[in-house]
């Protein structure tokens, strides 16, 4: 998204009386806030297994030499060897969520354990947007309408294009989770978001702000108002809106986590992040919540939310000096990354957030002032990230290798209508 962009899309939003939900204090858990605190009842420091790490090491099983931070998985032993949350996992490819014109859209699974590539369709005049592996179904995926009556220009979020400044496309999204099966079944979890929000843009100009404000919609970014899915170790699905955290369980019933200042045109509450992206550890449950402008949060049951980084809005804006961030990745054993674009310098960076330092380290960085990365997922066996993108007409998916910073590509490919969105890695 161009700084322009989101410049004349902060100026229309409406104003919301929410409230804040920031716990600036994590004691009681682990130094990184992460909730990993603690320990298994031993004696702390001791190594009762020899094999080199302590439990405050993170070794899960003190008892057990083939069971630490720095065993390889044995998928065969029914154990968590490399201390991941993960029992016997091998990691199998990614799900990647791709749209062609007319609604037409599917999830395509990519291994690399020698199961053959296939796609799942999903529903008619629908775009599938983010997806999380997990839980109940083999998927689940965010989708939004398909829009084929509306005048004027395509949508950015249907076709790839900017929006219209005249309103004539519309900027947000209701969202509907689906549960979906690597055999083809795609059954509704739970929606978000009015779907007359859309109505607001057809009233006389006078009558649009109050409009906006009975329904509530508080965004200055268009697109599904779902920014991400995390399936929990828990047994739950955490689903990041702009400036809520909720928890979706398996008969579709929702509850709010934690809510923070979102809107930047509010007054009545300070801002904080945009939601942008989310996963999880997978081992402590703690989430890791990005923001569109470089914040980052996270939640867990002991610690509720912990913002670790607000985005300064304190002085002007510098839209050129940004990061907008997209995309938010779990890496075992490594922490929380997320695809970073400065548009303006055509500079791009995987980035780690240092919840020591409280802000974000580069990992990988380069420059091509033609791309726009869209998602990020990892490959925790071997260290590496894989992105979806947009790079002029090309859409495409490349990995980034941990061990050496080189890129490949592993899909390149240019067709009318067609976008690729969402990444998810595959255990």
């Amino acid at each position: 998204m161009r700084p322009l962009m989101l410049a004349c899309a902060l100026s229309f939003v409406a104003c919301s009386d929410k409230g804040t939900t920031v716990i600036p204090d994590d004691s009681g858990v682990g130094d990184d806030g992460s909730g990993s605190g603690g320990d298994d009842g031993g004696e702390e420091g001791t190594d009762e297994d020899g094999d080199g790490f302590t439990v405050e090491d993170g070794d899960c099983d003190d008892t057990d030499y083939q069971v630490n931070p720095a065993w390889d998985e044995d998928p065969y032993d029914e154990k968590d060897n490399d201390c991941d949350g993960r029992i016997d996992e091998v990691w199998g490819g990614m799900a990647v969520t791709e749209q062609y014109g007319e609604g037409r859209s599917s999830l395509r699974i990519l291994s690399s354990v020698g199961v053959e590539d296939h796609t799942i369709l999903m529903p008619a005049d629908t775009v599938p947007w983010s997806v999380t592996q997990g839980g109940e179904a083999d998927w689940y995926v965010t989708t939004y309408p398909y829009f084929t009556s509306i005048s004027g220009p395509t949508s950015f979020v249907s076709g790839g294009l900017m929006p219209s400044w005249d309103d004539s496309v519309p900027w947000y999204q209701p969202s509907v989770i689906q549960r979906v099966t690597e055999s083809g079944t795609v059954t509704p979890l739970a929606s978000f978001g009015d779907a007359e929000y859309d109505a607001c843009f057809a009233l006389p100009e006078e009558e649009v702000p109050d409009c906006f404000g009975e329904l509530d919609p508080r965004l200055y970014f268009f697109g599904p108002y779902v920014r991400g899915l995390a399936w929990h170790p828990e047994g739950w699905l955490a689903v990041l809106l702009p400036g809520q955290l909720m928890r979706v369980d398996s008969d579709g019933s929702t509850s709010e986590l934690a809510a923070w200042g979102w809107n930047y045109a509010a007054e009545t509450y300070e801002y904080e992040l945009y939601g942008a992206g989310i996963d999880v550890d997978p081992l402590t449950g703690t989430l890791g919540i990005s923001g569109l402008l470089g914040a980052f949060a996270t939640w867990h049951a002991d610690t509720g939310l912990v913002m670790h980084k607000a985005t300064d809005l304190s002085e002007t804006l510098d839209l050129e000096a940004l990061y907008t961030t997209l995309g938010t990745s779990w890496m075992d054993a490594d922490g929380f990354y997320a695809i970073s674009a400065q548009f303006t310098t055509g500079e791009y960076a995987i980035r780690r957030f240092n919840l020591d330092t409280g802000e974000w380290d580069e990992s990988v960085r380069w420059i091509n002032d033609l791309m726009q990365p869209l998602d990020i997922t990892t490959n925790g066996d071997e260290g590496d990230w894989y992105v979806t993108s947009k790079v002029g007409d090309h859409r495409n998916i490349f990995r980034v290798r941990g061990v050496d910073s080189s890129i490949d590509d592993l899909i390149d490919e240019v067709a009318d209508d067609y976008n690729l969105w969402g990444v998810a890695n595959r255990y």
